[in-house]
């Protein structure tokens, strides 16, 4: 018999953040362990609400399906004598499981015949496997933050109050956090929260629509998108936040959109005030009209019906009116001393403990911007001299420094301060677009300027963390420098921009050690090393999400990485050949190069062609030498597709050289001379990849590394 399962669990209101990872993570787990007990069923469906995540799993067997296990006995040839009649073995294996002789199969078991049984065990029931085993799901489900609610102490992000747990029309009865379940869920708290009875797992959803809760997180979202439709003229729209809208839809149960207003007076303000002002605290969503300048309305969302409606919004026009107050007061504080004047103020401000004061990051930042430009011969030095100095002046304006909603400003506040203060308008955008990509789709910097103050920021940042020891590990990375290293990844590859990383690292050291302040324990390799191991991770999944493939990157990264930049571009000029049929040759005749001269322990010596006495040899030297030539040419320029279609034009070369010539042969002078050889075209092949990790078509991980 096949039913709908329904579990939902009940609590108090969880943060927006909370709710959607959990709620997959919940039917994940759910899922697996159905799938582990080989209990079927047709689909699963994911609601979730502030104050509740199901999971309701359409037709699901009512028992698990046991497929019958094979218990292996004697050896065939001990189970039965020559004629074929079983043995006592046999005999007393059979009866030990309540089965006879001709019960018993043979299998090849570790080349061997061996006798077995398939003993069918009997299935459990669907509903007392669930009583097994959600107690253990709901309380391993992760949260940011756990704690225990009540005297069983389980630790939970909210308090737990009701649980369902219907297997078609029948309740399945357990306890947690010391609540029972039932067939009873409750609606919003706009309704009082009145109990709804479940008559069947399968009405779930209408049902709780019915009473004012609307459990599916699109349907919230297309709720909330229509209202905002009918509230606008076609001629005005609100400024596209897909977060804002997963963050609002996850705030209700029933949305009911409003239109409200502010005071045109507050329009003299930064439209990214506003903006903030009305998306951080109050979850506003502003409006834009012609031009794309914010009109002086917003919408809101709120989790009630429309019967008191014009109160509502109302009240939400005074608390919007408040704070747009506070950002005008902020505003018109800041701009009585230009950014200039702050410089000195930042010595106050702690950056890092041990690492000094933000005054101290900023000289740095200057420094390592300005050694950036000689190096790139770049950017605008002036322009980025004067960006790099003030890009931190406004952590001390009352915008930033309050700690409130406004932080979220920190760098575009910065902008807006310095256009005021007649700073030009490429020094500004230095101040806000250092800081960008702040997450993993948001935008690039949009000049060279602010990519090189970006790309010193972030080295900074990482050197300094990890000159502490500040390393991220597992799931731990409290200084988001994971966030720090994708960002300068994504600027590097994006600005082609090119430095030595070890110089670079090392030239920073010297900036940390030079501050009076700071007293640190320094290991300039042992640095080095973890922040390329770390950086070197971080690039691999960059790559990996551009699709190229693990073993093209280890490749690369196995002999080359000083270069960042170099790295990335000679990795994808290899990702775009590794289809080519010449590709794959080349892989294999590097690995039989490298094969044979795994274990070799002769020093190294010139190659002397008076020892050649193989025409293949000859001609593979020559052609070895017209290779050199074209491949370090392009190497040096950059062209490093045509460094790959020199090494590729070697492939035919190694195979007749190997085909046709003794490399371990008896003459001592001759084997020594061609192992010099094959270690030279080695040196050519490695000083682009190591080709031999590259895994071909058809083989494992471990296979490309033979």
């Amino acid at each position: 018999m096949k039913l709908d399962l329904l579990i939902e669990i009940g609590m108090e209101e969880l943060p927006s953040s909370y709710i959607k990872p959990a709620a997959a993570e919940f039917s994940k787990k759910l899922t697996s362990t159905f799938n582990e007990r080989s209990i079927l069923f047709e689909k699963s469906v994911v609601f979730f609400t502030p104050r509740r995540i199901t999971v309701l799993f359409r037709k699901m067997e009512d028992y698990e399906k046991r497929m019958p296990k094979r218990i292996y006995g004697p050896p065939a040839d001990t189970a039965f004598d020559n004629n074929g009649k079983p043995t006592t073995a046999a005999i007393g294996f059979a009866k030990s499981y309540n089965k006879v002789p001709s019960d018993l199969k043979i299998a090849i078991k570790k080349d061997k015949k061996v006798c077995y049984l398939e003993i069918k065990e009997k299935p459990k029931q669907t509903k007392k496997i669930i009583k097994e085993i959600l107690p253990a799901i709901i309380a391993n489900l992760t949260f940011p933050k756990k704690m225990r609610w009540e005297e069983s102490g389980l630790e939970f992000a909210r308090p737990i109050r009701w649980i369902v747990l219907l297997f078609g029309k029948n309740v399945i009865r357990f306890n947690i956090a010391g609540v029972t379940s039932s067939n009873s869920s409750f609606g919003p708290r706009f309704k009082g929260s009145k109990k709804i009875v479940l008559s069947d797992a399968s009405s779930y959803e209408r049902i709780m629509e019915k009473n004012y809760v609307i459990s599916s997180f699109e349907k919230r979202k297309k709720m909330i998108k229509s209202g905002i439709s009918k509230l606008l003229k076609s001629s005005k729209t609100v400024i596209e936040d897909t977060r804002l809208f997963d963050e609002v839809a996850n705030l209700v149960e029933y949305p009911t959109v409003f239109k409200g207003e502010f005071d045109k007076a507050f329009l003299s303000l930064p439209q990214d005030v506003l903006i903030t002002a009305m998306r951080e605290h109050q979850r506003y969503f502003a409006v834009l009209g012609k031009g794309k300048r914010i009109e002086p309305i917003y919408i809101g969302v709120s989790n009630s019906l429309d019967d008191n409606l014009k109160e509502i919004t109302k009240n939400h026009n005074k608390v919007l009116h408040a704070r747009l107050n506070d950002a005008k007061f902020y505003w018109l504080e800041d701009l009585k001393k230009p950014p200039g004047e702050r410089i000195e103020e930042l010595n106050g401000v702690e950056w890092h403990r041990g690492l000094g004061t933000v005054f101290d990051k900023t000289m740095r930042l200057v420094e390592l911007s300005l050694y950036l430009v000689k190096l790139l011969n770049r950017g605008e030095k002036d322009t980025i001299k004067r960006g790099a100095l003030l890009s931190k002046t406004d952590l001390v304006t009352n915008m930033i420094k309050d700690g409130k909603e406004f932080t979220t400003l920190e760098g575009i506040i910065g902008r807006e301060y310095a256009l005021k203060s007649h700073e030009k308008k490429e020094v500004a955008a230095v101040i806000s677009e250092h800081y960008l990509p702040r997450f993993p789709q948001d935008a690039l910097p949009s000049r060279i300027e602010s990519a090189i103050v970006g790309v010193s920021d972030r080295i900074d940042t990482l050197v300094g963390n990890f000159l502490l020891g500040e390393i991220p590990t597992g799931s731990i990375d409290p200084f988001g420098l994971r966030r720090c290293a994708n960002g300068l990844i994504r600027i590097i590859d994006e600005f082609k921009i090119r430095f030595e990383f070890k110089e670079m690292v090392n030239k920073n050291i010297s900036l940390y050690t030079s501050q009076e302040d700071i007293s640190i324990k320094v290991n300039n390799e042992e640095t080095v090393n973890r922040l390329k191991e770390f950086l070197s991770n971080r690039l691999s999944t960059y790559l990996t999400s551009l699709g190229i493939r693990y073993d093209i990157t280890d490749a690369v990264f196995f002999v080359y990485f000083n270069d960042i930049y170099e790295a990335i571009a000679r990795i994808k000029a290899l990702n775009e050949e590794k289809d080519s049929k010449d590709f794959e040759r080349l892989v294999i005749g590097q690995r039989r190069v490298a094969n044979i001269l795994r274990g070799v322990k002769i020093s190294h010596k010139e190659v002397n062609e008076a020892f050649f006495d193989c025409r293949e040899e000859k001609i593979l030297w020559k052609k070895y030498d017209e290779i050199n030539g074209k491949f370090s040419e392009s190497m040096e320029y950059n062209k490093y597709k045509k460094a790959i279609k020199s090494l590729l034009s070697f492939r035919p070369h190694i195979d007749n050289f190997f085909d046709n010539c003794l490399v371990m042969t008896e003459d001592v002078k001759i084997k020594n001379n061609r192992i010099s050889m094959l270690l030279e075209i080695k040196k050519l092949f490695d000083s682009f990849a190591d080709f031999s990790l590259i895994v071909l078509e058809g083989e494992g991980r471990e296979e490309g590394k033979r």
